[in-house]
């Protein structure tokens, strides 16, 4: 993803939906809920960074059922080679208008924009009580983390890449837990819980936005002291990014690092890790596959005992073991049983189960790279304990 220009505005707070529209008790939510999406949705091409113009005509081609013209929305904005600021396309988008495809004349359908995760709830519960009173997709921008590449449930993000402007267009419930639906311009829906939700809208300058109907009767214009407080946490902001920047092209080092080096420099040692081909054909020699696998991970001995504690007592450490129906009908399958509801699928990170079946290895990677995120406890032999008798 390229980056959105993320930026400060003290006036989001004063427009708020929970000002204007009020709000929907969290008792009185479904337990789904979605936006029509009549059109399909665009795919942002590597390299493209107009996301804030796709968020903001697609928002519209829900409403409408036109397709808009993203491109004649980009050269009406102030942009850069990074991209451009949420507030600058959403303010031309409701001043001037969109362009429908095919045709000669603006339309303007909206009239103003409005903060949907503020309010009387946290962020999450505000913006799901703004989806069910106005309808629309909600605009939100955030910094897209490293961690979020190639996942369909999003985890909590610690090393970010970039920004990027998608948007919220309501939600389901996975694992027992609502998570916002989110179309990112990747070509497939992600999910977003609460508390990734929460997280990520809580950083300076990412935010989200619902385009509204309703006509503004009273001016946008900053107070002087908003206008300074902008200014100082924008400039903030911006010194926060290069530095970032710079950590990531291993320009920038704090001085902690740095002089221990100098005086006393330490020749660094590469661990020694098992390159023999991985066998798969009884319990022992998938056990000491799965520990090969881990060493590559750098995991420690502790936790190589824990995983393979855990496989053992989901699969027997059979790579083609397939589980039970669980109590909705799904399965669990492979060496460390992964489910064909939430995780096998064309937009999934296993395409097929027999996918699942072929590819231990794989399986095992997965399955790290969920405990290293925190999430070793989506297994329910972690969960319940029974891997204990393994340990």
């Amino acid at each position: 993803m390229k980056k959105i220009l993320l930026r400060v505005d003290s006036r989001s707070k004063r427009w708020s939906v929970a000002k204007t529209f009020g709000q929907v008790l969290p008792q009185d939510f479904p337990d789904t809920f979605s936006i029509k999406d009549n059109i399909l949705d665009l795919v942002q091409p590597t390299g493209d960074v107009r996301c804030t113009c796709y968020t903001c005509c697609d928002i519209a081609s829900d409403k409408d059922d036109l397709i808009y013209d993203v491109e004649d929305l980009w050269q009406r904005i102030p942009q850069t080679p990074s991209g451009a600021t949420p507030q600058d396309a959403l303010g031309q988008t409701v001043k001037v208008g969109l362009l429908p495809l095919g045709q000669s004349q603006r339309l303007k359908p909206f009239n103003s924009y409005y903060e949907p995760h503020t309010g009387n709830f946290d962020a999450f519960d505000n913006v799901r009580s703004a989806l069910l009173i106005c309808k629309y997709p909600i605009a939100v921008w955030s910094r897209w983390y490293r961690e979020w590449n190639g996942q369909t449930i999003l985890p909590i993000g610690e090393i970010w890449d970039s920004g990027h402007m998608y948007t919220a267009e309501g939600w389901l419930v996975v694992n027992n837990e609502p998570m916002l639906v989110i179309e990112a311009w990747i070509g497939h829906k992600v999910y977003m819980s609460r508390e990734v939700f929460n997280k990520a809208v809580s950083v300076w300058g990412c935010g989200t936005a619902v385009l509204s109907t309703l006509q503004m009767d009273v001016d946008r214009k900053k107070t002087i002291v908003e206008a300074i407080t902008d200014t100082i946490k924008n400039i903030l902001l911006w010194i926060q990014e290069q530095i970032t920047s710079l950590k990531k092209n291993n320009v920038y080092k704090p001085l902690s690092e740095v002089l221990p080096t100098i005086i006393n420099p330490v020749t660094p040692t590469v661990p020694v890790v098992e390159t023999l081909p991985l066998k798969w054909d009884n319990v022992a020699n998938v056990r000491h596959s799965c520990r090969v696998i881990m060493d590559r991970q750098n995991l420690s001995v502790k936790e190589k005992d824990l995983l393979c504690a855990v496989i053992m007592a989901e699969s027997g450490m059979n790579p083609r073991a397939v589980g039970k129906p669980n109590y909705d009908g799904s399965r669990d399958w492979g060496l460390v049983q992964i489910n064909d509801k939430i995780w096998i699928g064309f937009d999934k990170p296993f395409k097929t189960t027999q996918e699942v079946l072929d590819n231990p290895e794989k399986c095992v990677e997965f399955m790290i790279k969920w405990y290293v995120l925190g999430h070793l406890d989506w297994w329910i032999a972690y969960k319940n304990k029974s891997y204990l008798r393994y340990v």
